[in-house]
């Protein structure tokens, strides 16, 4: 079994664009950073709305150990 954090942050440009970006973390950032991180974005401009989340998922898969060749 394998368990990872799914960080998801969507964000809406002051073009009206979405854009998405996802990433595989180790645990997820705390919400106060993600708050800080992207409402500094909506000051300077950059962005005009955001959405984010992280959640934990587990796969029923195995992962190889490093350095071994298959």
């Amino acid at each position: 079994m394998v368990s990872l954090f799914l960080y998801l942050s969507v964000i809406i440009t002051p073009n009206g664009e979405v854009k998405a970006h996802s990433d595989v973390l180790q645990e997820c950032p705390t919400s106060e950073y993600v708050t800080e991180w992207h409402e500094s974005l909506v000051a300077s401009g950059e962005i005009v709305d955001w959405r984010a989340s992280c959640n934990k998922y587990s796969f029923d898969m195995t992962v190889p150990e490093k350095g071994i060749n298959t």
